[in-house]
């Protein structure tokens, strides 16, 4: 696309303030400070860790989605979109032009670098809601943490998905998945199976006030490092009503903490555990 072109269709947008530096062919400039700020607000500092806030702004930058992250970081960037929204040409040229700038284009790359060695977390549901099951239960000999129910055929992965929640029917975002831990199991139930996280290495003094403390005063913390790939998975919903695939993300080092309500850590169950 030429440069002169640019600002003609961000002259097209009806009812959006189309600044000068538009006129002259490139998305209207923000101080290199407000990007990152948006990316501090969106995954605050907690002494070594960052707690992510911002969800789709972290489905943005793990899915290299710049387009996604312009529009999350850039109030004039979105009003755009969606006043190109319905328009294809519009928003085709739109997109390109936010694709081919230069500024948009540093910050995304060098947020995306910083996210790849960041330790984040996120807190868990703790609730029963609906599908989304965060029950812990006694199965045997060993606790379980509940994460939901699978239907005959469809993929694990889609019934395991840890944050930012349960996953919808049809999927929106990146969801964080603990599918792929030697802990995760499925189990036959009364119709569907019922998947979660095996605990039988949790210690004795968590185990004696578990059940009487969870969820109340004890909280789960999913807790990881970096990027994961994405996987897209076909739901048996989405097939169903032509709906979007599942993206699911399995990041580095994932783990689930037990936390008091002052928050100590009283105990972290590592994804990579080696069943003896």
């Amino acid at each position: 696309m030429k440069p002169w072109m640019v600002g003609l269709v961000a002259a097209a947008f009806v009812g959006v303030a189309i600044p000068a530096a538009a006129k002259n062919g490139a998305i209207p400039a923000r101080p290199a400070t407000d990007l990152e700020a948006a990316f501090t607000r969106g995954f605050p500092a907690v002494a070594d860790e960052h707690h992510v806030t911002d969800w789709l702004l972290y489905t943005a930058l793990v899915d290299g989605d710049v387009v996604a992250y312009a529009a999350r970081v850039d109030d004039t960037v979105r009003a755009r979109l969606e006043a190109a929204r319905g328009k294809g040409y519009q928003t085709q040229q739109l997109e390109a032009a936010i694709t081919q700038d230069r500024r948009m284009r540093a910050a995304f790359d060098e947020q995306r670098h910083r996210l790849q060695t960041m330790v984040l977390y996120a807190d868990d549901p703790g609730e029963v809601s609906g599908v989304c099951s965060r029950s812990i239960v006694y199965i045997g000999t060993e606790f379980r943490l509940m994460l939901g129910s699978r239907a005959r055929g469809a993929d694990a992965l889609t019934h395991a998905t840890v944050a930012p929640g349960c996953a919808p029917a049809n999927g929106s975002g990146v969801q964080i998945t603990a599918g792929r831990s030697p802990r995760f199991k499925c189990w036959p139930a009364v119709q569907d199976a019922t998947c979660g996280w095996r605990l039988p290495d949790m210690p004795d003094s968590l185990k004696e006030v578990i059940e009487s403390r969870y969820p109340e005063s004890i909280k789960l913390r999913w807790r990881w490092r970096g990027l994961g790939d994405v996987n897209r998975i076909r739901t048996i919903d989405a097939y169903a009503d032509g709906g979007n695939p599942l993206a699911v993300t399995t990041p580095h080092e994932l783990e689930l903490e037990f936390v008091d309500g002052d928050g100590r850590v009283l105990w972290t169950a590592a994804s990579a555990w080696s069943h003896r």
